[in-house]
Order: structure tokens, then C-alpha cells, then sequence
């Protein structure tokens, strides 16, 4: 049984897999769960719930599933995005980038929730920091 559109599209977990199939124009499952770093079964479950919406598309190749974004989802991720989406989206990229380098292996005992929350509290600080350094160089070269 599908979930109801709002609460779809509510939990942020849609929006993110919307987003990332926004910026690329197919993905499998294997890259969604990499990008996005959520839990495997949380994947799994909000991709059927977008698929049986409209919003994606899934695409079967052998053993894989790729998705790609439709229409509909495209146009809905753009009217429910929002300041929120985008510090999540940061966020979830800094996660990405701390697994790489391998600095979470440093922390085992550390949830991905408290490293998620601990980046997201940062982020509008990092924006506004970033935008008065870009206002001091552009200050200084016009």
C-alpha cells in the first residue's frame, strides 16, 4: 500500500532522492543508498512510495533498478523546495564527505542523526560567513 502524497513529500527523505535524480539523469539504487547515506530499507520504502506516485520512474536492467525522476516529480520537488531542503541536502553532502576521507571511522560510537544535526546547526553560520567574504573580495575588486 502507498503512502499519501504529503506524507511522501513531507518526510525529507523524498525530497533528497528527488533532488539527487534532479541533478543526475539516471541513478540505480546501489548510488541512491551512496549518495544519500540512509538507511537501506528507508530507500527501499520511499522509492516504491515515489514510484506509486508518479514521481519516479524505475527501470529494471538484469539485477539492478535504476530510477529517474519524472515530469511531475520535477515539477513538485520545485514548488515544495525550500532554505530547509538545502541545508539538508549540505548536510547529507558533508556526511558523504567525512565518510570518504574516513574522519567517521573516528567516531564509531556517533549516530548518523547526531553527525546530520551537528552539520545542519552549522550550515546557516558557513552561508553567511561565506557571504561576507564574498562581499569583502567582491568589495575589494570593484
Amino acid at each position: 500500500m502507498s503512502t499519501p502524497n504529503a506524507t511522501i513529500l513531507g518526510r525529507s527523505f523524498g525530497l533528497h532522492i528527488l533532488d539527487a535524480l534532479r541533478e543526475r539523469p539516471e541513478l540505480s539504487f546501489s548510488a541512491l543508498l551512496s549518495e544519500l547515506g540512509m538507511n537501506r530499507a528507508t530507500l527501499s520504502r520511499t522509492l516504491a512510495d515515489l514510484v506509486a506516485q508518479g514521481y519516479v520512474e524505475r527501470r529494471p536492467f538484469g539485477r539492478h533498478r535504476y530510477y529517474t525522476i519524472t515530469d511531475e516529480g520535477a515539477t513538485k520537488l520545485k514548488e515544495l523546495s525550500s532554505p530547509i531542503l538545502t541545508e539538508d541536502r549540505i548536510a547529507q553532502l558533508v556526511f558523504k564527505g567525512l565518510s570518504e576521507r574516513g574522519i567517521l571511522e573516528r567516531y564509531p560510537g556517533v549516530s548518523r542523526e547526531s553527525i546530520l544535526q551537528a552539520s545542519r546547526s552549522k550550515i546557516p553560520s558557513m552561508i553567511k560567513k561565506i557571504e561576507q567574504e564574498l562581499d569583502e573580495e567582491l568589495g575589494k575588486g570593484g
